[in-house]
């Protein structure tokens, strides 16, 4: 009975000692922490109560620190200035030996806390140097070292209004996690730019270009294969390098880079497709492409040892041009497009939408399409959508004096090509 009475009363007391300490902010009064080893002081201890008539300025520094050590020597002059009103007080974990040695090459006379741990966790921080202020046993400010002047100072004497800005502490930031990852660090809406490739990511899709409520330029593409992410920077340029007859794959292991029977879900070869994010500043917009284009160059250049570019090469395409003076030029005031029978109807449209559309839906081709025509301004014109074989469409074109023959001609492609 007597060994269960002392645990009852025991028990109280350990939780007590076992519970966590609670990190204070500005207003709030300073409890009594226990003693700790101090130098360049008439004590080998101190607490933070013995200066309790002085304003405190408690810096938490180290030696690896240039913005500490800069510091010190303007502390010392402060501490000078207002001797009997303010106490700088440092604090370091870093051990006594060690300390006492560099403040006594610094010429540093002010007294520093050393194998400090209890301090830090009243006053939690993820940085140095961080200050600090409490007057009266309150904390009345905790700021950066360049807000410790003698003007704040004095208003803080004075009881004058400061507006300083607080130095905050994030308790949940790991430096070993992806900034904003899980909020580590911070918001989605902190983030200015980032790029990132990752592999392949289940239970998501979609993608696409975008711009944001916060003026951000957007660039994803979830799940892609390697050729696919270079065709989505290069495409930033030019919608035409979205079409597979734009595209050389040059490479030793091209069959790695492309899988045509197989979903990219398939656990054989999902390590073989990634997923990428581009945000910038909607005033680099111009330049997302580039940017991307940059961005995989260096991971599958690494990985692969890959590069992708766009190159002039001269290969065989299927030309189109004029034979005769043209029927199509627009004859109509409204501009519209509109579905009949395996046909879409162009009326009062750009020639060069109608020939990219019509190069689009011929894309699988193994020979890509290039404009020869010179033709400018707006037409009225079927594009048939489903005359796959060339000579049907040979034969459609020639109704309005165009002519599609295939012939070599130079042209921008965008090649994927081994690092030599």
């Amino acid at each position: 009975k007597f060994i269960i009475g002392l645990l009852a009363m025991l028990l109280p007391l350990l939780s007590m000692a076992q519970s966590p300490v609670k990190p204070l902010t500005i207003g709030d009064l300073v409890p009594d922490i226990s003693p700790a080893l101090i130098i360049n002081y008439t004590k080998p201890t101190a607490q933070l109560s013995d200066f309790k008539e002085k304003l405190v300025i408690l810096d938490f520094w180290s030696t690896w620190c240039a913005p500490c050590i800069k510091s010190l020597p303007e502390f010392q002059q402060l501490q000078k200035k207002f001797e009997n009103k303010v106490q700088f007080l440092l604090s370091t974990t870093e051990e006594e030996k060690k300390i006492a040695k560099f403040l006594k090459l610094k010429n540093i006379e002010l007294p520093s806390f050393v194998e400090e741990k209890e301090l830090s966790k009243y006053f939690p921080h993820n940085s140095v140097p961080h200050e600090v202020w409490i007057k009266k046993g309150k904390v009345v400010a905790i700021t950066y070292s360049n807000n410790v002047t003698a003007e704040n100072i004095q208003k803080i004497l004075t009881g004058e209004e400061t507006n300083l800005p607080e130095k905050k502490y994030d308790p949940d930031y790991d430096i070993t996690k992806p900034l904003l990852t899980e909020y580590n660090g911070g918001a989605g809406n902190d983030l200015l730019y980032h790029s990132i490739i990752t592999r392949y990511l289940d239970g998501i899709g979609g993608g696409g270009v975008m711009t944001d409520s916060l003026d951000r330029f957007k660039i994803r593409a979830i799940n892609a294969s390697v050729p696919r992410l270079y065709q989505t920077a290069a495409r930033q340029h030019d919608l035409s390098f979205t079409m597979d007859n734009r595209l050389l794959i040059e490479t030793k292991e091209k069959e790695k880079f492309i899988h045509t029977e197989q979903p990219q879900y398939n656990p054989s070869i999902r390590s073989d497709f990634y997923s990428y994010e581009l945000i910038l500043p909607t005033i680099n917009k111009e330049k997302a492409g580039t940017y991307m284009m940059e961005d995989i160059n260096r991971y599958f250049g690494a990985v692969y040892h890959i590069k992708g570019s766009i190159e002039r090469r001269r290969i065989l395409c299927w030309v189109l041009r004029k034979k005769a003076d043209l029927i199509i030029h627009t004859k109509k005031s409204i501009a519209k497009i509109t579905d009949k029978e395996g046909y879409q109807i162009w009326e009062n449209q750009p020639f060069d939408a109608f020939f990219y559309a019509l190069a689009f839906l011929h894309r699988k081709q193994p020979h890509p399409f290039v404009n020869k025509t010179g033709i400018k301004g707006n037409v009225d014109i079927f594009l048939p959508l489903n005359l796959k074989d060339v000579p049907a469409l040979q034969s459609n074109l020639a109704k309005y004096h165009l002519q599609l023959v295939l012939e070599e001609s130079e042209i921008n492609m965008l090649v994927i090509k081994n690092i030599h």
